[in-house]
């Protein structure tokens, strides 16, 4: 598939274009693979997968036609887990239960079971001006062996995958490009364990992400280093029970898939996400459309958040907002050149209460003096809440 090598090669220039803006996208709503957790933390995914096969192709790209109403459904329910020992260097592991159904106008064969669970590690490169970097190695382990048969196999059973132990690498980069977007890349080489080529996994992601929400648009797929050795005489290859499909036991598989996925927060930790997508192309292996709800959290550690806002914690001048506009653009503040506020100063406004609570809502900057009162100017918001008066203005 040459245009798989095309689309990879110009997702890097795309993403090196981008990269260049020094803004630093919002990690609240939206958590990338290769920006790492804190020392301490701990990170959890869980999420159901749904696929259905729309077609299936051979390994000339061509559509199987089969003469029977055919279908093939898998669902798959995934932990994956991260805790990080240190900053830069951190502890993989999950596992993937999986159900299968195929079948025609006549019977539906179905199969269900542990179908893996892996160990790897992470490793961070380091953060550079709105871009991280970082490096995995993965071992996954199948708890069940796949039989093959010199003719046809046997129609009464299906198997859950292609069986056998895979190594996998990848390499991890994230840039961002505005405070609201920000864009993920990841290849690998994955060695599997079953008698199938060596293949490289790749996935390119532009990402929305805004106070509450993100949303982002996902390519992914896998292109064969062709070293199947059934490549030249694929109708000798030994045959598997995998029901009406062209996933496993593959020869040189390579394939594109589309998709889109929202995420939002809820109590102000848990992610909770859908996505969407479709294989527009393939060979050995089916075109199918997919479905996928989740939710993820991180737990103990410093948050990015926290990291944050401990920033803003020393102040030479506190104030209280006084006045609001009507648009929540302006707001006016108790103190002026008279407590040495000028022009151009940065104000941080927080919520505050009797009980000592402190939630940072917004950022400003001096847009006007007077003796005694200043004229802030919003410029970035970081909470979904009105600026109140009675608010905290700190300045530095």
């Amino acid at each position: 598939m040459e245009i798989i090598k095309l689309f990879v090669f110009s997702l890097v220039v795309i993403l090196s274009l981008f990269a260049k803006n020094n803004s630093y996208a919002n990690d609240r709503i939206y958590r990338s693979e290769a920006k790492l957790l804190s020392k301490g933390a701990s990170w959890v995914d869980l999420s159901f997968d749904l696929s259905s096969t729309l077609s299936q192709h051979d390994v000339d790209g061509n559509e199987v036609i089969y003469n029977d109403e055919v279908s093939y459904f898998l669902f798959d329910a995934n932990i994956n887990y991260q805790y990080a020992i240190m900053d830069n260097f951190q502890l993989l592991a999950g596992l993937k239960a999986r159900y299968v159904s195929s079948g025609d106008s006549v019977e539906t064969i179905t199969n269900a079971g542990l179908e893996s669970f892996y160990a790897g590690v992470i490793y961070g490169l380091g953060k550079k001006r709105g871009r991280d970097f970082a490096i995995s190695a993965l071992y996954r382990f199948r708890p069940y062996s796949v039989d093959t048969y010199a003719n046809a196999a046997p129609s009464d059973e299906v198997i859950l995958g292609d069986g056998g132990n895979d190594i996998e690498f990848n390499f991890l980069a994230k840039f961002d490009s505005t405070k609201w977007t920000s864009y993920d890349f990841k290849i690998g080489y994955r060695i599997p364990g079953a008698p199938i080529s060596s293949e490289i996994p790749f996935e390119a992601r532009w990402v929305k992400h805004y106070v509450d929400w993100a949303f982002w648009l996902s390519a992914n797929g896998v292109y064969s280093l062709g070293g199947d050795e059934y490549t030249d005489s694929p109708q000798t290859k030994p045959a598997v029970s995998s029901g009406y499909t062209s996933r496993w036991n593959s020869i040189n598989r390579q394939f594109l898939a589309l998709d889109a996925t929202a995420q939002t927060i809820i109590k102000n930790k848990y992610l909770i996400y859908g996505k969407v997508g479709s294989t527009v192309l393939a060979t050995s292996t089916d075109k199918d459309i997919y479905a996928s709800l989740g939710v993820q959290w991180t737990t103990g550690g410093v948050s990015a958040q926290q990291k944050f806002e401990e920033s803003f914690k020393e102040y030479t001048i506190e104030a209280n907002v006084i006045k609001v506009s009507p648009r929540g653009v302006f707001i006016k503040i108790d103190h002026g050149s008279l407590d040495d506020i000028q022009k151009g100063n940065i104000v941080d406004i927080y919520k505050t209460d009797y009980f000592g609570g402190n939630i940072l809502v917004a950022k400003g900057m001096v847009y006007e003096v007077a003796s005694a009162s200043s004229i802030v100017k919003i410029v970035t918001r970081y909470r979904k809440m009105p600026i109140q008066k009675g608010f905290a203005a700190r300045i530095k």
